[in-house]
């Protein structure tokens, strides 16, 4: 893949050098001091095989890209829907740092998932790099550097995003200069004209609603939730209990009503009213109907949730076995 990568004009960081593969070589990502590590991340090894998976995990966000085109249906379908840092704390939420790109700008009551910006991000030369190799996770980081410019509009938001307690932005530039909200806008506006379908399709919206999201996971993603926040299966029932209870209740007037009314028409010995009996009849035995319906797919859920652990404890059991096999077999 050819590179014309040619956006950026400023870079808040320059320790990292992009260079062109020569004589049909792949292109690299390396340190201006030679350190093999990727900066900030310690664990990554650029010199290994490890640097492109590392970005799709930090990045790609397949579940809602796929999700995308329906995402209107859970969420304003505008991408300046983010609200700037300091009207997420207006609001009552707490903000929640999360390195899952996934759970990036999703609220879940009073609180907000927000990935901080990696220190490689603000290298001119990762942006090179990754146009280059992976024009997919280009576009995801482009996206999520976006949201940065909604969520950054005033000198309040940029002291909340470098606290200490949040440090959603790299505070440090090279020899140890200190970022400041002067440096740091010109450098993220320059993905604020990106247009949509220039970046991945997750980012074509703003924040997200996990409820919603969970709630409709099933016909988007073809699973029962697409996080799950609850520690325990039983404290993610609970979200349709109060649903339940309030049908339930509802049900029960309806069916008072009708007794009330078929009593009333017996009282001269006479049918007055037999289409409202038949109503009566045919509402008496759907209500049983789904009563049973109900408690059948709760019976099932937690048969099924059951059944899967069991199947995945020894799926996992049977892994660990046959690795140990393996080894044994290759020290001998």
């Amino acid at each position: 893949m050819s590179s014309s990568f040619d956006f950026l004009e400023h870079e808040l960081r320059s320790d990292l050098l992009f260079e062109q593969g020569v004589t049909g070589g792949e292109p690299q990502l390396r340190r201006v001091d030679g350190k093999p590590m990727l900066p900030g991340q310690p664990w990554i090894d650029m010199t290994t095989g490890d640097l492109l998976p590392f970005f799709r995990k930090s990045f790609l966000i397949e579940a809602l890209d796929k999700a995308a085109p329906y995402l209107w249906l859970v969420s304003t379908p505008t991408e300046t829907n983010v609200y700037p840092m300091h009207h997420q704390i207006v609001r009552g939420r707490s903000i929640v740092v999360t390195e899952e790109p996934g759970l990036h700008l999703v609220w879940h009551y009073d609180k907000i998932f927000i990935k901080p910006i990696p220190k490689f991000l603000l290298c001119a030369a990762f942006w090179r790099y990754i146009y280059d190799q992976d024009r997919a996770v280009w576009k995801a980081a482009a996206g999520f550097m976006r949201t940065y410019c909604y969520m950054i509009r005033n000198e309040s938001d940029f002291n909340l995003a470098i606290s200490d307690s949040m440090a959603l932005i790299p505070r440090g530039l090279d020899q140890a200069q200190k970022l400041t909200f002067e440096t740091f806008v010109p450098f993220v506006a320059q993905f604020e004209n990106l247009k949509n379908c220039e970046v991945a399709p997750r980012y074509s919206y703003g924040m997200l609603r996990l409820t919603r999201i969970n709630h409709m996971a099933f016909f988007f993603m073809g699973k029962l939730t697409y996080f799950h926040i609850q520690p325990q299966w039983v404290d993610y029932l609970g979200n349709f209990i109060s649903p339940i209870l309030t049908t339930f209740a509802v049900m029960s007037t309806i069916l008072g009503s009708m007794q009330v009314g078929l009593a009333s028409q017996s009282l001269d010995g006479g049918m007055v009213w037999p289409q409202f009996v038949a109503v009566c009849e045919w509402t008496a035995v759907a209500v049983l109907i789904l009563v049973a319906a109900i408690f059948i797919a709760l019976l099932g859920f937690f048969l099924s949730m059951m059944l899967k652990e069991l199947v995945f404890a020894r799926s996992f059991i049977r892994a660990k076995r046959l690795s140990v096999v393996k080894e044994s077999q290759a020290v001998v």
